[in-house]
């Protein structure tokens, strides 16, 4: 599979700057509240109108949401304290959509095929999650915050409704051009605070970061900031399907050089250990899985390894780059290397997490505690550890560990449903790679992102968030639509 393939050049080129009209009226409805308001209304209005024609807009519209929105809080309405975000108003007019067309056609897709008897798995563990939480007597506004995102897995009822094989060339656009853009804003970031540009405003553009929920701006050392935002798990994605185009390929265009150069230099910046082992690990197994293609092309094989060593360093040197101009940095080496080490702030709290998380989970370790689940720990990250809290004591139901937290929540018995429910899209998906389908490259590459997003979920929690579930619901449907049109196929 060619990326002409994958890729259409229009669809990235609309949505990167769809992107940057977000971003333009973010930052102006975050000044002006009017502006917010105003935004919100027209975007009602146009998602309801294009809900209307045709419910695979709500496919399109929530991935680049997902993939662009971090945690969704760029325009929000609060509603008696209650925030109303964009996302919320998307899900939500999906939902009414959705009924409106079935009900208007009388036709609804039966729960045949095994990627519906998953979705029965991941509801079931949701629902228990919820019940777990009222009978354990957690705050219902906790059990709620906590445990929404799971909600998000309905839109497999919605995007099979009116999936298409054209769907996925598109919203492969659409992610490509999330990754570009993110990836620009994350070195564009971290190039304005290395070097303190005044006419940038530096401190009102970190201050919408945080309240937004955009992303974090920490201090790093030197003059090195982390600039981690929580959708770029979506350049990771997007990284490892360049990555993959080039071993399969054997071959590296000048626009692969540039986009992995890009994704590379934005993933440094991160700051993100929890990416570079990921990205790391699905690599390996990538280099496993073709391994027929560069043993019987060694030769070839070996200059593509080269090219992409080369491709690393020119991410180096484009971070050390926006670094030292124009005004030179200092410290930079140390910032990551330090980073690399064990011994930095966010580190050492996820190790002091691990012991009350622990103790809580042994509380109920069966049928666990449900969402909205509360743990206190004392915690050496600075956003918490300051002179109004010496000892950074901190009480929250959001912790690094995924996997843990969701044993804490949903217990043994539901989380290894969980569990086992992305083991079973793996071998599912896997099977029809092997059985060279079509669209079983498609299918190869939502695989290979899954296994990423799993690996990063051990330490940093995607998959019982928007971000990681709307991705595995995506490719759920995905195989859903391939393997039925595989079937059909053999019939005929």
């Amino acid at each position: 599979m060619q990326n002409e393939a994958l890729i259409d050049k229009r669809v990235v080129g609309f949505a990167l700057f769809g992107f940057l009209m977000h971003e333009v009226l973010s930052l102006a409805a975050y000044t002006y509240p009017v502006v917010n308001m105003l935004v919100l209304a027209f975007a009602v209005g146009v998602i309801g109108f294009l809900l209307a024609r045709d419910m695979r807009w709500s496919m399109v519209l929530g991935m680049a949401e997902l993939a662009w929105g971090s945690f969704g809080s760029s325009f929000s309405w609060h509603l008696g304290g209650f925030p109303l975000s964009l996302r919320m108003l998307l899900f939500g007019l999906s939902i009414i959509f959705f009924v409106y067309h079935t009900a208007r056609t009388r036709s609804f897709q039966r729960f045949r095929s095994t990627e519906s008897m998953l979705f029965i798995v991941l509801a079931i563990v949701t629902v228990w999650g919820f019940i777990q939480g009222v009978v354990q007597g957690q705050p219902l506004i906790s059990v709620f915050l906590d445990g929404n995102a799971y909600v998000f897995i309905l839109y497999f009822l919605i995007w099979r409704s009116a999936f298409h094989a054209s769907d996925i060339p598109f919203v492969g656009s659409v992610l490509v051009a999330a990754a570009i853009g993110l990836s620009a804003k994350t070195l564009l970031l971290f190039n304005f605070f290395a070097n303190g540009y005044e006419l940038a405003n530096l401190t009102y553009l970190y201050i919408w970061v945080r309240d937004t929920r955009i992303g974090e701006i920490t201090y790093a050392g030197g003059n090195v900031w982390r600039i981690f935002i929580q959708s770029q798990i979506y350049i990771g994605l997007a990284l490892l399907f360049s990555l993959a185009q080039v071993i399969r390929s054997l071959r590296v265009r000048w626009v692969d050089a540039a986009l992995l150069t890009l994704y590379c230099a934005a993933i440094i910046v991160s700051l993100s250990r929890s990416f570079w082992i990921g990205l790391a690990a699905c690599t390996v197994v990538l280099l496993i899985a073709v391994r027929r293609s560069w043993v019987t092309r060694m030769r070839d094989f070996l200059k593509v390894l080269l090219k992409l060593l080369g491709i690393s360093v020119a991410s180096v040197a484009l971070v050390l780059l926006l670094v030292l101009l124009p005004f030179g940095g200092r410290g930079v080496g140390a910032s990551l290397i330090d980073r690399i080490g064990a011994e930095d702030p966010s580190g050492i709290s996820r190790i002091q997490m691990l012991g009350p998380l622990t103790s809580a989970i042994m509380e109920h370790p069966i049928l666990g505690s449900g969402f909205g689940r509360e743990v206190t720990y004392q915690s050496s990250d600075p956003r918490y550890k300051n002179p109004l809290n010496p000892e950074g004591t901190i009480t929250t139901f959001a912790f690094e560990w995924g996997y843990l937290d969701q044993w804490l929540k949903l217990g043994a018995i539901a989380g290894s449903l969980f569990v086992a429910v992305l083991i079973a899209v793996h071998v599912r998906g896997w099977r029809l790679v092997q059985r060279k389908i079509d669209g079983a490259p498609y299918v190869m590459l939502f695989l290979l992102g899954l296994l990423f997003v799993a690996s990063v979920h051990m330490v940093s929690p995607y998959l019982n968030h928007p971000l990681g579930l709307g991705y595995l619901v995506f490719g759920m449907v995905m195989i859903e639509y391939c393997s039925q049109r595989a079937y059909e196929k053999i019939d005929h």
